[in-house]
């Protein structure tokens, strides 16, 4: 019966289904939402076993955190606009995502944000190392300040 299922096992069996389907394409509304830590990571695994080269999943979230990495593209709509569409590889090559209270790293930065420890900030990937994505303040930055952020891609 469905009432004696918890909203993680109702959550794994819509996810089971949509996969067993074998559709192309499958669209995910915040998968995690309202899960417990346990039920969070189930549904991550079951998402990741389901990934293959001929199925697009398409996930939208507000707590990227939990899914990034699940993740394989970087989508950001604003007002019904698309104003950031690169691949994870890309944006980790193009972005250099650091924390530091270094006040002259913060003047360079394309965007900074006040933290714990100083300041969270985007600035241009120069040392052609990859870096590890902060989601939340890339979706900030290009919220603000989309245009500079987007001609380093059309630049690289």
């Amino acid at each position: 019966r469905d009432d004696e299922l918890s909203l993680g096992e109702k959550k794994s069996v819509f996810l089971s289904y949509a996969f067993a389907s074998g559709a192309p394409y499958v669209i995910l509304d915040e998968p995690t939402n309202g899960l417990d830590i346990t039920s969070r990571k189930v549904v991550r695994k079951l998402i990741a076993s389901y990934m293959t080269p001929d199925r697009a999943i398409v996930i939208s979230t507000h707590h990227i955190n939990e899914i990034s990495s699940l993740l394989d593209h970087i989508l950001i709509l604003d007002n019904k606009h698309i104003v950031f569409d690169h691949s994870v590889m890309e944006t980790g090559s193009v972005l250099s995502f650091i924390e530091s209270d270094d006040e002259d790293l913060r003047q360079q930065a394309l965007y900074s944000m006040t933290s714990a420890y100083g300041n969270r900030m985007i600035l241009p990937n120069s040392g052609g190392s990859d870096s590890e994505i902060d989601y939340e303040l890339l979706f900030e930055a290009v919220l603000e300040n989309g245009k500079a952020i987007n001609e380093l891609f059309e630049n690289k």
